[in-house]
């Protein structure tokens, strides 16, 4: 923040707003109006990006618009010639303006007295480090044990209506350990000593998509690194991607049909494993014969309600591009949920 901007009063810690904006209505702040904590900025979060900001004695928020300081309103000609010299002296001079901030966060912080560490801490070598639902999930105890297991379907990153369906970005697995079978590695997703998570433990899904990341956490924790999310997101078809997989029934032909015709490669795949040809994900790699029997299977859908061009399902409308799944019955399941609902369409 700038001196010129902010005009000392006699009351301490407050000051006389000058190329100020309200952040909600983006009219300029009176230059009469008065400046809670002159000295201090704050960063408004704006979802993807933060945007420096001070507060008034109202509660509202204002950024700073520089360009907007004007002395040809002002009566009052104190305050004219101070307006006057703070036009001259940031003539020319940018914006405290918004963009991306990188964080570091310290967590599991044993300062503060261990029994205060959140019960997500978990204690590797001489300090901790929190821990997701994944890894208290899929933690084992020894190879013959059962923990959950996981597997990751995501987008391909490019933003049109011509892409259908969804892509498997981690193949269902354990997350504890390393399997193999054939070239294929299932690979452990932290180290057990220090609790540091790989950055490609599925080595060879990474090699054959041409990307140096892979992982089901990593994944989760990363998508959207390379610079942008993806818009126009069919969450209906990546929902049926992943229901798919559960049934083994295979990629839908048409959903990769469309995702290669769009380019495979580091950036169209966001930097992760696109993998096309799939396993049984409910047999493959068990700790025992039965555990596929015993097992419960869940999927969760992270997005928002902002969805796009959910057409390409079996049964569906005459144009979906998916022709080889009779047991999925969509527009007779969605009509049911509407008579259910008393709703029509």
């Amino acid at each position: 923040m700038v001196d010129s901007f902010l005009i000392p009063t006699t009351a301490p810690g407050w000051g006389y707003p000058l190329g100020f904006h309200n952040l909600n209505s983006g009219q300029p702040v009176s230059p009469t109006a008065q400046a809670r904590w002159a000295n201090k900025i704050f960063f408004y979060n704006k979802g993807f990006s933060v945007q420096a900001v001070i507060y008034g004695s109202d509660g509202a928020l204002w950024f700073q618009n520089r360009g907007g300081i004007s002395d040809t309103k002002t009566q009052n000609l104190q305050i004219k010639d101070k307006v006057r010299k703070a036009m001259n002296a940031i003539r020319g001079t940018p914006n405290m303006n918004y963009g991306a901030m990188p964080v570091v966060i310290k967590a599991c912080d044993e300062q503060f007295g261990i029994s205060d560490i959140p019960k997500n801490c978990r204690k590797y070598n001489n300090s901790y480090k929190p821990e997701g639902l994944m890894q208290q999930y899929g933690r084992g105890h020894g190879p013959n044990s059962s923990p959950a297991r996981f597997a990751v379907f995501g987008y391909q990153l490019v933003d049109n209506n011509d892409i259908s369906g969804g892509v498997l970005r981690a193949r269902m697995k354990y997350l504890d350990r390393t399997q193999q079978e054939g070239p294929v590695v299932y690979g452990q997703e932290w180290d057990p000593t220090s609790g540091v998570l790989a950055v490609n433990p599925d080595t060879y899904d990474a090699n054959q998509t041409g990307v140096a990341s892979s992982g089901a956490i990593n994944y989760i924790n990363r998508f959207g690194d390379i610079g942008r999310y993806k818009g126009y997101d069919t969450a209906a078809e990546l929902f049926y991607t992943a229901q798919r997989y559960l049934r083994n029934k295979g990629m839908p032909s048409y959903y990769e049909q469309t995702q290669r015709a769009a380019g495979i490669n580091p950036t169209t795949a966001d930097g992760f494993p696109m993998i096309y040809k799939w396993d049984d994900p409910l047999t493959r790699g068990l700790s025992s014969p039965t555990e596929a029997q015993c097992r419960s299977n869940t999927m969760i859908l992270i997005g928002d309600t902002f969805t796009h061009d959910e057409k390409d399902l079996p049964n569906f409308v005459s144009t979906s591009g998916v022709k080889d799944d009779n047991e999925i019955q969509t527009a007779d399941i969605l009509k049911k949920i509407l008579d259910q609902e008393n709703l029509k369409v």
